[in-house]
């Protein structure tokens, strides 16, 4: 439509008086509903703020006897030390142009922004085909290794699933499993306060963040012995389960409420309300 020709759109107002009452009765009644999507905004807020207390709750010691200055408040009896004592080695994912290997289908090929905080996200996975895979083994993943981001949003780590065993990475680091270490208990180090703090110290890079291989190797690290590493784990998962629970409902809930209020803005604007006699409604 040209715009000349909005001026030859016909339109039909009710009078004055109905118009001030629609307006009138939308003022009410929208404000109830964003009141209601703000209160439930803030509870995924507070939802927010209790995943990461429950992952530092994880990986630290409220009750510990030491303090250490990079890994926080830890029990006298877990052991400290460098990362790479604490798994096999690290290797890194392809980095030289990862976008030469792509195929529509395959064996999966993970990147960075798959790999989200405590979990890897198959959206937007990439593939590359089993002859590459068996080219670029040294960078194939294992059921229990730990991925860590290495650009972009550096440190975020996530374990690698059993369905995902076999696969290839690009661009990000490989925490290879090893005995010492529960893996997820490994991830929730890396994504929790004593890994974020360690990344901060040592990503560099100014268009990107970015860290390396070496500088992770060198984190350090404070570990419980396995079956606490097991029960901690074990209690993040069941806190995040019914965090997650909570999320989606309250997610829901605010799309329902904006589908309402739209509703109402559209009933209301085309007579399908006599704002007159509407009674309020209720969010």
């Amino acid at each position: 439509m040209a715009p000349e020709d909005v001026m030859h759109l016909k339109f039909v107002f009710p009078d004055i008086e109905e118009q001030r009452r629609v307006v009138s009765f939308l003022d009410i009644e929208l404000s109830a509903i964003d009141k209601t999507i703000k209160m439930r905004t803030r509870s995924l807020d507070l939802l927010r703020e209790r995943r990461d207390a429950a992952l530092e709750q994880c990986v630290t010691d409220s009750r510990g006897e030491l303090v250490d200055p990079l890994v926080g408040r830890v029990g006298a009896d877990w052991k400290t030390m460098s990362l790479r004592y604490a798994i096999r080695r690290i290797d890194v994912g392809v980095v030289v142009n990862p976008s030469t290997y792509f195929v529509d289908e395959g064996v999966p090929f993970i990147h960075g922004f798959n790999v989200r905080s405590g979990f890897i996200d198959r959206a937007g996975m990439k593939f590359l085909s089993e002859q590459s895979n068996f080219e670029l083994r040294r960078s194939q993943v294992s059921f229990g290794d730990v991925l860590v981001v290495r650009v972009g949003a550096p440190g975020r780590a996530a374990v690698v699933t059993d369905d995902l065993d076999g696969a290839n990475c690009a661009s990000v680091l490989v925490l290879r499993r090893s005995s010492a270490v529960v893996p997820e208990y490994l991830a929730a180090v890396m994504n929790g306060s004593p890994g974020r703090g360690q990344v901060r110290f040592s990503q560099y890079g100014a268009a990107q963040e970015v860290i390396s291989a070496a500088q992770v190797a060198s984190f350090r690290i404070s570990l419980p012995c396995e079956s606490e590493q097991i029960d901690r784990v074990d209690r993040l998962k069941a806190e995040n389960a019914m965090i997650e629970t909570a999320t989606s409902l309250i997610e829901e809930q605010i799309e329902l409420l904006g589908e309402r209020r739209q509703g109402l803005i559209t009933a209301a604007m085309t007579g399908q309300i006599d704002v007159a006699t509407a009674r309020g409604v209720d969010v």
